[in-house]
């Protein structure tokens, strides 16, 4: 049962300590979703974690694997992990209160390269949009968009993992 409890020492001679010291019961901490289940390797961004009886402690970890990293409660059923720089595959993700004990229940996330493009097909088109565009690389999967010059997006379909396609936008100057 989680609450607060003080602590006090009790002697040989069954007096107890002039001060006491607050220590609090938390119920153990349990781990139910992550969210995005699929994330690019190379350490930059953050997973939300979606569970029970999580505590913004000092010692609130996650584990993605072997690797831990530093976590941030923001509320009960809610916390924010930092991605650990970490190679492609499927980790299961853990997460501790004390940076000690982690969770028995885990979630699992895979890491995946990040996508390269190496042509498009067609090279130009008109500023109306509309036009397929097939894009040709590698390490494409699951959802994606088509970004151009950092400003318009289309979403993309994946193909396979070295084909996807997009429909442009209307081009604006």
């Amino acid at each position: 049962r989680s609450g607060r409890v003080q602590v006090e020492i009790m002697g040989a001679d069954r007096s107890f300590s002039s001060a006491r010291a607050p220590f609090e019961y938390t119920a153990a901490p349990v781990l139910l979703s992550v969210v995005p289940s699929r994330a690019m390797f190379g350490g930059n961004g953050v997973v939300t974690l979606g569970g029970a009886n999580f505590v913004d402690t000092e010692g609130l970890s996650c584990k993605f694997g072997n690797t831990a990293s530093p976590c941030q409660a923001l509320s009960a059923t809610v916390a924010v992990c930092k991605l650990p720089d970490l190679q492609s595959r499927v980790f299961s993700v853990r997460i501790s209160l004390d940076g000690k004990t982690y969770t028995e229940s885990e979630v699992e996330l895979e890491y995946v390269a990040k996508p390269v493009v190496q042509a498009v097909s067609p090279c130009q088109g008109s500023m109306n949009g509309g036009l397929r565009l097939v894009v040709r690389g590698s390490n494409f999967v699951g959802r994606m968009k088509c970004v151009l010059d950092g400003v318009g997006s289309a979403s993309a379909s994946v193909v396979s993992s070295s084909i996807l396609g997009c429909t442009l936008p209307r081009h604006t100057e």
